[in-house]
């Protein structure tokens, strides 16, 4: 699925680097005077109007056009069968346990399961951020000790995804979360992840307002306690 997304990611890329190349710059704006988001049908209707004087050209834009679809509908079917087997017994609850934080989706969830594996192999939370690489590297000579960037020396699939699950964080209201498992969840389990949810938040705001720490740094230490 990752590749498939990284796919589509690269085929969205040309196709506008191409339009840019030829003077095609999209500027529509809202009411408000924000930039409209591109690949919208807005988008894609202002697309579907450019029209060139060679027909080289107008090949080329429906080649990236098409690659572009392509790869989308790749990474929809990907999905698509992602989330059939989070419905299978020996993946399901933990799918759902998961899907009960914030910032975690179905897919997401089942990358946790699939790359942890057993759960039960680490025995902290510590060493699971060692394993992800996001624990802060350490360079200590004598009674000198000073940390530096993380070390992303683990999982960086794990690390990427779950960075890009908390992404929103500063846009987040209330630590709630709608439920998106279809399966029973303890409500033990719902009450942990609802102090996680709200925990984490906390935090975040507490690094970015309080300490000042860039948005980006805060994700990952956020991730790191997650």
């Amino acid at each position: 699925y990752r590749d498939a997304q990284d796919e589509c990611k690269r085929a969205k890329q040309k196709l506008i680097s191409f339009l840019l190349c030829q003077g095609f710059v999209w500027n529509e704006k809202t009411s408000k005077g924000t930039l409209k988001g591109t690949f919208t049908r807005d988008w894609w209707r202002w697309v579907g109007t450019i029209n060139f004087e060679e027909d080289s050209a107008n090949e080329t834009l429906a080649y990236y056009v098409r690659r572009v679809k392509e790869a989308q509908a790749e990474a929809q079917q990907m999905k698509a069968l992602i989330e059939q087997a989070a419905q299978e017994q020996r993946h399901a609850p933990y799918v759902d346990a998961l899907c009960c934080l914030k910032g975690v989706s179905t897919t997401s969830a089942f990358a946790a399961r699939t790359e942890f594996a057993d759960f039960t192999r680490f025995s902290s939370g510590r060493k699971v951020s060692c394993w992800m690489g996001t624990t802060p590297s350490n360079n200590s000579s004598g009674e000198k000790e000073a940390h530096g960037h993380i070390t992303k020396a683990g999982n960086s699939y794990m690390r990427r995804t779950l960075v890009e699950g908390v992404s929103t964080i500063g846009t987040w209201k209330k630590p709630s979360k709608v439920k998106e498992h279809s399966g029973s969840v303890s409500a033990a389990v719902e009450a942990m992840a609802a102090d996680a949810n709200a925990r984490l938040l906390c935090r975040y705001k507490h690094l970015v307002g309080d300490n000042h720490l860039h948005p980006n740094k805060a994700k990952v230490a956020v991730v790191s306690e997650l």
